[in-house]
């Protein structure tokens, strides 16, 4: 299949963010989930575990977006929001429960494994945190650490054959073009349009919640395969 590239250039501040966190960008993009995804040797088991775990957080992510929508100033992007809410609450909930029907997937098991939390909790916490506590620029910081780095690694497993069953690669091509990379653009101009006005904090504060984003997806992807159900 050939698509759009998702491709950055120009000399702008999410440029910057990336290359100043390059050694955790690194270690994000190549984790060892998202490159047995593009290798096609995930065992099914643990890519089930993945779905679930991300299940878990779209309840987290829709709550970030709700505060973004408030904090945002101008109603042209609360409704670019309002669609990504959108996106995760209708288009992402239909996926998961068509997937986990499919592969008869109880998720109360789940609810009970003690072991998730420990590898998923600072992703859930960082995002409603920065979320509540944090101005508008610096919570899409923290937004655009998770999302930008999805485009990234999906891009990449889409652009590989792949011998996958079909729910891991609508997974995949959910997050590798259309609405999804138009998003993460939008995320990036957005921090772009702003920096060259933007007060010491506030580029700290986008700084800081990038780099933390970073570290806990690391951890987050660590979590299907530390599961006993």
């Amino acid at each position: 299949m050939t698509e759009r590239k998702f491709k950055s250039s120009g000399p702008r501040f999410t440029r910057t963010l990336r290359k100043k966190n390059s050694d955790l960008w690194d270690q994000a993009v190549n984790h060892r989930l998202f490159k047995q995804i593009m290798e096609n040797n995930i065992k099914q088991q643990v890519f089930i575990n993945y779905l679930v775990i991300e299940y878990q957080f779209i309840d987290t992510a829709a709550k970030a977006l709700g505060y973004t929508i408030a904090k945002a100033n101008t109603f042209a992007k609360r409704r670019h929001l309002a669609n990504s809410l959108k996106g995760i609450t209708k288009d992402q909930y239909n996926y998961f429960m068509s997937t986990f029907k499919e592969n008869a997937v109880d998720l109360e098991e789940y609810k009970i494994s003690s072991q998730i939390g420990e590898y998923t909790n600072d992703l859930h916490q960082h995002f409603l945190t920065t979320a509540k506590e944090d101005i508008y620029l610096e919570i899409l910081g923290c937004m655009l650490g998770a999302e930008w780095l999805y485009a990234t690694w999906c891009e990449k497993a889409h652009d590989t054959e792949s011998s996958l069953p079909e729910y891991a690669e609508s997974w995949v091509h959910m997050h590798s073009t259309g609405s999804f990379i138009e998003h993460v653009k939008w995320l990036r101009k957005e921090i772009d349009n702003s920096a060259g006005k933007l007060k010491p904090k506030t580029k700290k504060g986008i700084m800081n919640n990038f780099k933390t984003t970073l570290r806990a997806e690391i951890k987050f992807h660590d979590a299907p395969y530390n599961l006993e159900l």
